[in-house]
């Protein structure tokens, strides 16, 4: 049997939670979804019409980022209107575009 030492318990830990966050942010819709909503906030009628989804499918992506506490949700009347709640995502979503979204120079060596 091999024993792990307590660091190295806590770093798994870490990277098993970090890994979980990923998965949920490593989806278009997703991602897409956070990109508007540093705009502003959005309705659910509105962020479907302009991500062209069902509701549904749209509830579905917003439930896994709202339980993650990636955004939250506020109602005004018969509307409910979503917003980010960690703005450090921001961050994030400009160093995944910088690293993999930008377009590459054609021919050649990739630049860093």
């Amino acid at each position: 049997m091999e024993f792990k030492s307590a660091e190295s318990q806590t770093m798994s830990l870490k990277y098993a939670s970090g890994a979980r966050c990923l998965r949920i942010l490593g989806h278009p819709v997703r991602l897409s979804l956070l990109r508007m909503l540093f705009e502003r906030e959005w309705s659910v009628n509105e962020m479907a019409r302009e991500l062209e989804i069902s509701q549904s499918n749209l509830s579905q992506h917003l439930t896994l980022l709202k339980d993650r506490g990636i955004i939250a949700s506020r109602r005004d009347g018969h509307q409910v209107f979503y917003g980010i709640v960690d703005r450090r995502v921001l961050q994030f979503l400009e160093l995944m575009d910088e690293l993999f979204c930008r377009e590459r120079p054609s021919g050649g060596e990739e630049n860093p």
